[in-house]
């Protein structure tokens, strides 16, 4: 994580299955990371949250399921 997608909130970001809930601004190269690993990013504007909040979308939600990656997936979203 590099210091300008950290400042766009990056950090704080929702995955839903292959989904990925985060604020606009990240940065290319992220952006490219994560479309390598087959996650969907899905930009929403949350100025909002961030502004008024103080907090993230990530902050905003509990998990009401437990869910375990198959050892496929979970290799798809390692660092490489």
């Amino acid at each position: 994580m590099n210091e300008a997608d950290a400042l766009a909130y990056a950090c704080n970001a929702v995955s839903i299955g292959h989904e990925l809930l985060a604020a606009p601004g990240l940065s290319p190269r992220l952006k490219g990371q994560l479309d390598a690993r087959g996650v969907v990013l899905v930009e929403t504007p949350m100025s909002e949250l961030f502004g008024k909040g103080g907090g993230g979308p990530r902050c905003l939600v509990n998990d009401l399921f437990e869910w375990e990656p198959s050892t496929t997936e979970f290799a798809a979203w390692r660092a490489v």
